[in-house]
């Protein structure tokens, strides 16, 4: 699909890998570490990914204590989300 791809080429890659690493694994808490290195994203960088989804909605953080969690919203914006840019349902 022509435009499924172009909505793709608009979004940077780093950015897809990690929203597809939450797709794949809806209900799961990750850390930081986990994220990173499951979608092979530098931790920086993987930081400030994570900055711009929980403030757009899209990625809760969860914290207990000193330890942050990482998990998908279930909202409108994720259901959209995962059907343009895919990863298992």
């Amino acid at each position: 699909m022509a435009s499924k791809e172009a909505l793709e080429g608009l979004i940077d890659s780093k950015i897809l890998r990690v929203l597809r690493l939450f797709f794949s694994n809806r209900e799961k808490q990750f850390y930081l570490s986990e994220i990173s290195i499951e979608s092979e994203v530098p931790a920086a960088t993987t930081i400030r990914v994570l900055g711009r989804l929980i403030s757009l909605g899209i990625v809760k953080l969860i914290q207990i204590r000193k330890f942050k969690l990482y998990q998908l919203e279930e909202n409108e914006k994720t259901r959209l989300l995962q059907s343009i840019v895919g990863g298992k349902k």
